[in-house]
């Protein structure tokens, strides 16, 4: 699980959000590098799915989903309070995938990343507006995916 914050001191996991937009393909190719992902997913979500919000802000859902992921797959995330910044954050890489229908948020977008192209793109829309369901809906779309690798 990597977190993506609006600003951050360089501690602790995750990134910063500019140098993450900057650098995006360095990292994904930097994982695979060292073997710490295989493939990749981004956590997409408005500002008003406060399920997935709170998922992702609970040790406890974050480890889960952290062991789920393991080696296999580095999942990325925005975490701020900037609706702005999440619009922004999902605007910038579902054109960037070019997402052809317009998806509904939450979602998981899954992909690889091959010779700094994505390749094997797929989204998966969530439903679940519970906050128990939505952690089984988000836990079973990836475990589902990594099953399928």
């Amino acid at each position: 699980m990597n977190p993506i914050f609006e600003q951050q001191s360089g501690e602790g996991i995750g990134y910063n959000y500019e140098y993450f937009l900057k650098r995006f393909l360095e990292i994904c190719e930097s994982h695979l590098k060292n073997g710490r992902a295989k493939s990749f997913a981004f956590i997409l979500y408005d500002f008003h799915d406060k399920q997935i919000r709170k998922i992702l802000k609970t040790q406890g859902g974050f480890a889960k989903l952290d062991r789920l992921s393991g080696f296999d797959l580095s999942i990325f995330y925005i975490n701020s309070e900037d609706k702005r910044l999440i619009s922004s954050f999902n605007k910038i890489f579902l054109g960037a995938f070019e997402i052809k229908k317009k998806a509904k948020l939450p979602s998981v977008l899954f992909f690889k990343v091959e010779n700094k192209d994505v390749i094997d793109v797929k989204i998966v829309e969530l439903v679940q507006d519970n906050i128990l369901f939505s952690f089984q809906e988000l836990y079973t779309t990836i475990e589902s995916y990594l099953g399928k690798q």
